[in-house]
């Protein structure tokens, strides 16, 4: 019975994912369709220094990205190996290209956990990064509002009335009672009356959330935009619309479990969003294109750090001997 209810998951599973891409690649197509004239006759050159920009923040961010992992194991109680998180959360990089996002999670558990309360700890403190970059994302939405009022552009009203709604409900949260709810389920699932047992402190959540909002502007939203200042001139007061973009569709990408990476539904947020700010054939090269930067940024930092953690099995070793 058991067998056949879980064939029966993986089997809609499987036509909610392939449902979601169809609908996606449709949105995307009829954006095509519509702005075909305009793209024939659509000349841009690509500004190269301004793609190098682009390649070495994404870099940047994804780097500061698994460090401010390590600080969050921390600020948890989590008294893992720096090294050994960081290296999980990269090698989880590709992990959400696995549909179902599975490798994901778990692969930031692998080199750390022994056993499963220690594991279902560290795919807790996932939830807080989701968090964290839901917030921060929002937060650089709130930022860009300005921008839009005191330009010619139009107010993006729809995305100002949710955020207020949204940003409305962040004084209510309060990082220790989702930690004690989170702590609570935590037991019971794992029956480990120790689960993250440490008393957290508030104020330091405070100060990881300021630090991801910087990460999310500073290299993320320098990232994406000279990466659309490769193909368009974008005027620098954007630049938190920008971040928003990015942290947006980056967390949008993991939440939408049946999708690999969000593939689709993240190119099409991507265009939505984009057009705002710049014309629809110009946001939908860049849509498409952006999958390109990303894909090859993250490859380039998994091999990177393929390099460094070679380089430190080997010194770990001399120093054995």
């Amino acid at each position: 019975m058991r067998n056949r209810n879980s064939i029966q998951e993986r089997k809609w599973f499987k036509i909610l994912r392939i449902t979601l891409i169809i609908i996606a690649i449709g949105f995307i197509v009829y954006y095509l369709e519509k702005n075909w004239n305009n793209l024939e006759n659509h000349a841009f050159t690509i500004r190269y220094r301004w793609l190098t920009i682009a390649f070495i923040f994404a870099f940047l961010y994804y780097y500061a990205k698994a460090f401010l992992w390590v600080l969050l194991n921390k600020w948890a109680g989590n008294s893992f190996s720096p090294f050994l998180l960081m290296k999980g959360w990269i090698y989880g990089i590709f992990g959400k290209y696995i549909p179902g996002k599975v490798f994901y999670w778990i692969s930031r558990t692998q080199f750390t956990a022994h056993n499963f309360s220690e594991a279902f700890a560290i795919i807790t403190i996932s939830a807080f990064e989701v968090l964290l970059d839901i917030t921060s994302s929002y937060i650089t939405m709130v930022l860009s509002i300005p921008f839009f009022i005191f330009s010619e552009l139009r107010v993006p009203y729809l995305e100002v009335i949710s955020t207020g709604a949204i940003l409305s409900l962040i004084p209510l949260i309060r990082p220790e009672s989702i930690f004690k709810i989170a702590r609570k389920i935590g037991k019971r699932i794992t029956r480990d009356p120790e689960f993250m047992k440490k008393t957290i402190k508030p104020k330091v959540f405070y100060k990881l959330l300021f630090l991801y909002f910087l990460n999310t502007v500073v290299t993320g939203g320098i990232g994406l935009f000279a990466f659309v200042n490769a193909f368009y001139t974008l005027n620098i007061t954007h630049i938190f619309y920008i971040a928003f973009v990015l942290s947006f569709t980056s967390v949008l990408s993991i939440l939408i479990l049946p999708v690999p990476a969000g593939i689709g539904i993240r190119e099409t947020a991507f265009i939505l969003l984009l057009n705002k700010i710049i014309p629809e054939e110009t946001a939908l090269i860049i849509s498409l294109s952006s999958r390109l930067w990303i894909t090859f940024t993250e490859i380039l930092v998994i091999l990177l750090w393929i390099l460094i953690d070679k380089a430190f099995t080997k010194l770990f070793r001399f120093k054995k001997r």
